[in-house]
């Protein structure tokens, strides 16, 4: 909770930094929403500015989440294997882990996902039960947590299209003989009645999903506005493989052994007409797990948008732990039971927990293959001990600072045609938000300049800066690579005059401090 924090985290110190009429605007111009940031904002007006008070609120989601997810898979499987299956992997899940010490929304889209699913169970099974509704709280409680879910962040609306897509699912489910086996796999044995009466609340479904509708488009104006950013988003998605559809979410650990133990035992249990709640609620997780993963997937593939990333998916992985708790829960005979678990936990620590990977860049800087893919590698910027570092050595502020931030939005820095970013915020403002918020630079009569970071040219009026002030910084997110290009490109341009000043360089995990220098500071 006290490491330093990273570049996405220091957007959310930025947004909050100031008044809460600024809120809005900085959240936007991260393609984000309000709702988490305006929360946050309110913690930080309570609390002294520091990592902690930062990543707070993503630490009460994350412990709300393990007794969340016990209750909800205990209470629908009627087992105490599901609920103690689902606390367990979600307390060690590495994802979970992270995001629930990160000043980011995504732990709260976990807590709220669980609990809006949990809701929609519930009045699926209210509607289905003969001469029975939904009361008006639990459905102003589904279409409210379903607001919550997508201003948290508006990726999570794939949730609610799974939902409704598993909606129409049980509804042919339940219609006939031929859609009556979609979902056997699963080891469920549904009952053959058919469903053809309407019954008083299934109208109610068509009324609460356009309530939801209206509650959701006020956000429309901002989803325009991010629609015309998504060409960027390639540049830090990759274009997916078919085998990372098993990879990029811990599918084969998570889904893959419960389901393998499920299906080679006897189906010979029943689900009654009155007890069919598991089988309902297996459907729906399995929609939320799969439609997200596949729409994200064909959507980066076919250029359309590129969201195929686990945090836009973090929903959908909270999905499947709860379906290896269902499945797990379902099992017949505790030995059974107990040997899945085991082997369940053994194979979830080695692989997919949080403890078993290191979150600080070792001293060679060489990480394993398996361990970039963990998304965590890309956490270790060492801000506040850099920017600690430039405030000591120039505490006068005699010496510009340039920043290469390595964003997106930095690509069209110093363009003359480029796009404006926000009607409020420039695009150099918003790629200097680094070095404000959490971890200010020391007060100077310089103001610090951004750059683009590619292509790696230190132009005319930058140099004639340094010589004017001799010497400077220059801060270079990025990997190894790229400093290195970038203090090439310095020396580079300070040799046009012959021989003179080179550039010093310091690493602060995937940081670089270029420290250019040709008089000592006064």
């Amino acid at each position: 909770m006290n490491e330093p924090l990273w570049v996405d985290e220091l957007h959310t110190a930025w947004v909050v930094e100031d008044s809460l009429a600024d809120v809005a605007d900085r959240a936007a111009v991260g393609n984000q929403g309000p709702l988490f940031f305006y929360a946050q904002w309110f913690v930080c007006s309570l609390l002294a500015p520091s990592e902690l008070t930062y990543r707070c609120l993503s630490l009460v989601a994350g412990l709300l989440l393990v007794p969340t997810v016990f209750f909800v898979a205990r209470e629908i499987c009627g087992s105490d294997w599901a609920g103690w299956t689902a606390a367990a992997m979600i307390s060690v899940d590495r994802f979970s882990v992270i995001f629930s010490c990160e000043a980011r929304p995504y732990a709260w889209v976990q807590w709220i996902t669980v609990v809006h699913l949990y809701l929609g169970w519930l009045r699926l099974t209210a509607i289905d039960r003969p001469a029975s509704r939904p009361s008006v709280r639990l459905r102003l409680a589904w279409i409210g947590t379903g607001a919550l879910l997508f201003y948290l962040h508006y990726t999570a609306a794939l949730i609610l299209c799974a939902e409704v897509v598993a909606w129409v699912v049980l509804r042919l489910r339940y219609r006939g003989p031929m859609a009556r086996h979609l979902f056997d796999f699963t080891g469920f044995e549904f009952p053959g009645r058919a469903i053809t009466k309407t019954r008083p609340g299934r109208s109610l479904v068509a009324i609460d999903l356009v309530g939801l509708a209206l509650v959701c488009s006020p956000a429309l104006p901002h989803l325009l506005m991010i629609n015309h950013r998504r060409s960027n988003w390639s540049e830090f998605v990759p274009v997916p493989t078919v085998l990372s559809l098993l990879t990029l979410l811990p599918l084969l650990v998570y889904v893959g052994l419960p389901l393998a133990s499920r299906l080679t035992q006897s189906r010979a249990d029943k689900e009654s007409p009155q007890n069919r709640g598991p089988a309902v609620w297996l459907i729906m997780l399995s929609c939320c797990l799969l439609v997200p993963l596949l729409v994200t997937w064909l959507t980066t593939v076919s250029g359309v948008a590129a969201l195929y990333l686990t945090r836009y998916l973090i929903g959908s992985l909270t999905v499947s732990v709860l379906i290896a708790a269902t499945l797990l829960g379902r099992l017949q005979g505790d030995g059974r039971r107990w040997v899945t678990a085991i082997v369940l936990a053994v194979v979830v620590l080695l692989t997919e927990s949080a403890i078993s990977f290191s979150r600080w860049v070792p001293e060679n800087g060489a990480w394993p293959s398996l361990l970039r893919r963990s998304g965590v590698r890309v956490k270790q910027e060492d801000w506040r001990s850099l920017i600690s570092h430039v405030n000591k050595q120039d505490p006068a502020g005699r010496w510009p600072v340039f920043l290469v931030p390595d964003l997106i939005e930095d690509r069209q820095l110093g363009k003359p045609q480029a796009p404006s970013l926000h009607a409020r915020i420039s695009r150099e403002e918003f790629c200097l938000f680094p070095l404000r918020g959490c971890y200010p630079l020391r007060k100077s009569n310089l103001p610090p300049v951004a750059l683009a970071s590619k292509p790696a040219v230190l132009q005319d009026q930058h140099l004639d800066r340094l010589k004017t002030a001799r010497g400077g910084w220059f801060i270079v997110r990025g990997s190894r690579s790229r400093v290195q290009g970038w203090q090439q490109a310095i020396d580079k341009a300070l040799a046009r005059d012959g021989p003179g000043p080179r550039s010093e360089l310091q690493r602060f995990g995937n940081l670089g401090l270029v420290r250019v220098q040709s008089l000592p500071v006064q």
